[in-house]
């Protein structure tokens, strides 16, 4: 045969400068040796007369027949051009809501300096929610035979604000769940300063997971994190996470840092800071106000890259010596390599799962809300399947800015939300965003790529279903959900 197929490839260096490359259509990670990068990059066709001319000086041409056999059989190169896969597009009868995120309360006793949803309440009133919309919500997530897992997800606002109908939900919610034998997850995204203990007996029982927006150190989470009255929360905020870490074991915690320009450049050292708390779970997202695209500029994108691959390797060192690091930046784009999962959207945002505000109107994720051209209908009556059948056509093969992309089926598309803040049109990427989420994802194949050199045992496998990271925000914390139904078919 003189003529050879490369496999669409996307070509980095390791930690230790070692050849890496990585397989854009089936999210692999493979180890190369000098030839077989040489032979890789010669691009999608390849000339085995070519091969030869321009590698006979530096390897033998057993090295180099060798080298190609090794490439053919473990499938890096192919005998016939790579034909695009048939994608298994979400249509209506696919896209079954798996996930509800209810906006509780658009209420909060807090004036944090970036907040995006407008200080709670998303430009409409404060008020909270009531039972009825949050029954009627759940009528729609159990509103099919589908049994496999759900999310019920709280947002706000300040959730903890409405206690009694969040306490009514989650009881209401597993007992529906409890009866068609359907495993629920419930999430909480809270500002952590409203957690009293018959709270915490209660979401310990539950067994909740807690996202805590909290930004650091003091002389960091003060700056944009202060109680309506001027005061800083961090103090209220570090108390009760010491109470929960001591005496409520059932509750997983993870931190959810919002990086703001004068927090750009610390984030190792906030990562420190919480570990040294007792906390390793924690995810770092880029500030952006409300109605108002991230106010961090290029510059400070690429420096947050930077600082996430410095604690990549701390990671992986971490993790030969026994530890375990939670940097959910990092985690989420290694469960997809390990599990060799095609991402064809972000999160499912208006797909898999919704935002249902006090009045009940919906909306794609919580960040939405408010807006009128993402509003998907009430939960009185009924997701409007029009609006919504847009939103299921956003692969990434569909988007023109995403579907040339290396790193198209590992993110998914990116953040719809801050596309559409970035642009005013959720179709055009933000690529400030997109820049620093390929960083992102270099890092974690890179990470991938010392864990899977270093295995022994099958430890990965341990570290990467013991480990799901629990993620912040409503949408991404779908992949959880993701990443079970992914183990069940292992």
């Amino acid at each position: 045969m003189n003529k050879f197929y490369g496999r669409e490839m996307h070509f980095l260096k390791d930690f230790n400068g070692n050849p890496v490359a990585f397989d854009v259509k089936t999210s692999s990670v493979i180890y190369l040796n000098n030839l077989a990068q040489r032979i890789l990059s010669f691009g999608p066709e390849i000339g085995k007369k070519e091969v030869f001319h321009h590698c006979a000086d530096d390897f033998s041409k057993s090295a180099i027949n060798k080298t190609i056999r090794e490439l053919i059989d473990t499938g890096v190169l192919l005998k016939y051009p790579q034909k695009d896969d048939d994608l298994d597009m979400c249509n209506d009868d696919e896209a079954i809501i798996k996930g509800v995120s209810f906006n509780i309360s658009h209420r909060c006793n807090m004036a944090c300096g970036y907040c995006f949803g407008g200080g709670g309440c998303y430009g409409g009133p404060r008020v909270d929610m009531k039972k009825s919309i949050v029954e009627a919500g759940l009528d729609i997530l159990f509103g099919t035979s589908d049994s496999s897992p759900r999310i019920v997800s709280f947002f706000g606002g300040e959730p903890f604000i409405n206690w009694k109908v969040m306490r009514w939900t989650i009881e209401y919610a597993q007992s529906v769940a409890n009866d068609r034998d359907i495993e629920l997850m419930f999430f909480v995204t809270t500002n952590g300063t409203l957690l009293g203990a018959d709270k915490l007996n209660f979401l310990n029982n539950k067994n909740i997971k807690l996202v805590i927006s909290v930004d650091g150190p003091p002389e960091i989470h003060n700056k944009e994190r202060k109680f309506l009255d001027g005061r800083g929360s961090y103090d209220v905020v570090e108390n009760n996470v010491r109470l929960i870490l001591k005496e409520y074991p059932n509750i997983s915690i993870q931190f959810r840092p919002t990086i703001t320009s004068y927090s750009c450049g610390k984030i190792k050292d906030i990562y420190r800071h919480f570990r040294l708390l007792g906390v390793n779970k924690m995810h770092f997202r880029p500030e952006s106000k409300y109605g108002e695209r991230s106010g961090l500029t290029l510059e400070e994108y690429q420096l947050l890259g930077l600082e996430l691959e410095e604690l990549g390797v701390s990671m992986v060192d971490a993790s030969d010596n026994g530890e375990y690091w939670g940097l959910v930046n990092i985690l989420k784009f290694l469960n997809i390599l390990y599990f060799s999962i095609t991402r064809r959207d972000y999160c499912g945002a208006g797909a898999s799962i919704i935002s249902i505000s006090p009045d009940g109107s919906i909306y794609p994720c919580p960040r939405f809300t408010g807006s009128k051209e993402f509003l998907l209908g009430n939960v009185k009556s009924g997701i409007k399947n029009k609006k919504r059948n847009i939103l299921l056509d956003n692969s990434v093969d569909n988007r023109s800015d995403c579907n040339k992309c290396w790193a198209r089926y590992i993110c998914g598309g990116g953040c719809l939300y801050m596309h559409w803040i970035a642009n005013g049109d959720y179709k055009k990427n933000d690529f400030m965003w997109c820049d620093w989420t390929r960083r992102s994802i270099e890092t974690a194949i890179k990470v991938y790529a010392r864990l899977q050199e270093n295995d022994e045992n099958d430890k990965m496998r341990e570290f990467f279903v013991r480990h799901t990271p629990l993620l912040s925000d409503f949408g991404e914390g779908a992949n959880e959900l993701l990443t079970s139904i992914l183990e069940e078919r292992r």
